[in-house]
Order: C-alpha cells, then structure tokens, then sequence
C-alpha cells in the first residue's frame, strides 16, 4: 500500500475532511480551496459533501467524484495534538 493510500475519512461541517492515510497518518484537508473549481461544484451542497467516505484507497462521493489520494496527500496538514484539543 503507498504511503498516501486514504484508509478513512471524516467529513467535517466546516467543509474540512479528517483523513487517515496508510500508517495511521491523520491529515486534515480543507475542501473550500477546490470548491470554485468546475469539476467540485457538488460539494458546495453540505448534505453531499457529508457523504464522503473512503473507497478504492481514496476519497469518494459518488462513481463520477472523487480526489486523487497523492493530491489529498500532498496539499492536506498533518493533525497535531493542538488542533484536535481545538475541536
């Protein structure tokens, strides 16, 4: 399994999403940076963006919408110990 291979996800309210990567590594990627874009216009609807769940080593919403894993990776902030007192 590579390193950013998603083995779960949180939806968050605030259009955030708690992942967990491969290695039990928990990341925290924020949404409203690719709402504007063409292709993630379903995710301005709170009710659909709450349905993520992790599939196929990666974050899915339906067959036709999903993100890359190496992308949640790379552009996702590791979850540090003040931000989950925080929540």
């Amino acid at each position: 399994m590579f390193k950013w291979a998603v083995t779960g996800v949180q939806p968050n309210p605030d259009f955030t999403l708690t992942i967990t990567f491969a290695g039990g590594r928990k990341r925290l990627f924020d949404c409203k940076t690719i709402l504007n874009r063409p292709y993630a216009a379903p995710l301005k609807d709170i009710g659909f963006f709450m349905q993520a769940r992790a599939d196929h080593q990666t974050v899915m919403w339906s067959e036709e919408l999903d993100l890359c894993p190496e992308f949640l990776y790379k552009n996702s902030r590791r979850i540090t110990r003040r931000m989950l007192r925080g929540r």
